[in-house]
């Protein structure tokens, strides 16, 4: 099946695993929708007469939306499955909960994490951190210590991250809550950007509106069909909405 730039609906980027099942990624969305407009292209053009150069020109506008996700590929033995979406200000506020749980951790370790006939227990309590991420859908996460258990039975100090669930949760031990706080300082809206770039641009006159009909002096605007561009318009012999006056 060949697939076109218009199928593309978004692109994602896994910065780490968090356990078996659970990812976290950076995911940007190459489409907007709005009740007003519907569904857009990330990519606009729009293509005037620019009384200074004396000619046609065109102004490209890219709208995009980075977010940052935690994801679950299957249901866990509860039957649980966690999909958390979180923008800029989010992410900023769980790294800032991350630097602070892992300063808390790491200075603090022994005077929390305590073993006693072989079974490891929570000595000092710890205020958990909860973070709101939307009050529509209610989803949240709340950080707090606790044992992350290895399969050769032995134990160590962590901390818990709780998915929009008291039962559904990830574990991670010091090493990799320095990665996670680490990788989350990225530049967001760049690495989108980059996503973006992967893809490669769509072709000139994709998703272009012509301010007037390519004359100076009209005032008329011409919207394109969903999927055209300039090129594969002005082949067809039929009369285009581009080419008009003949200047395509």
């Amino acid at each position: 099946m060949e697939v076109e730039f218009d199928d593309i609906a978004k692109i994602s980027s896994v910065l780490m695993w968090l356990d078996k099942r659970t990812q976290l990624s950076i995911m940007t969305t190459l489409w907007n929708n709005s009740k007003k407009k519907g569904r857009t292209s990330y990519h606009k053009e729009v293509r005037y007469y620019n009384e200074s150069a004396g000619k046609q020109v065109v102004n490209i506008t890219l709208e995009f939306k980075t977010y940052v996700i935690i994801s679950q590929i299957n249901s866990g033995e509860n039957g649980e499955k966690c999909y958390l979406s979180m923008g800029i200000p989010e992410v900023y506020m769980l790294i800032n909960a991350l630097d602070s749980m892992y300063n808390i951790l790491s200075t603090q370790y022994k005077s929390i994490f305590k073993s006693k006939n072989g079974s490891p227990f929570i000595d000092k309590k710890i205020k958990p951190v909860e973070i709101n991420l939307s009050s529509v859908s209610n989803s949240y996460l709340v950080l707090t210590p606790d044992f992350i258990t290895y399969r050769n039975g032995e134990s160590a100090g962590g901390l818990r991250i709780n998915l929009s669930s008291s039962t559904n949760y990830v574990i991670l031990n010091l090493r990799d809550l320095i990665d996670i706080k680490e990788k989350l300082k990225t530049d967001i809206p760049l690495h989108g950007q980059a996503m973006v770039n992967y893809i490669g641009r769509p072709e000139f006159g994709y998703n272009m509106y012509q301010v007037g009909s390519g004359m100076d002096g009209e005032d008329d605007v011409v919207c394109p069909t969903k999927g055209r561009t300039v090129s594969s318009m002005t082949k067809n012999q039929k009369t285009q909405y581009f080419n008009l006056n003949g200047i395509l």
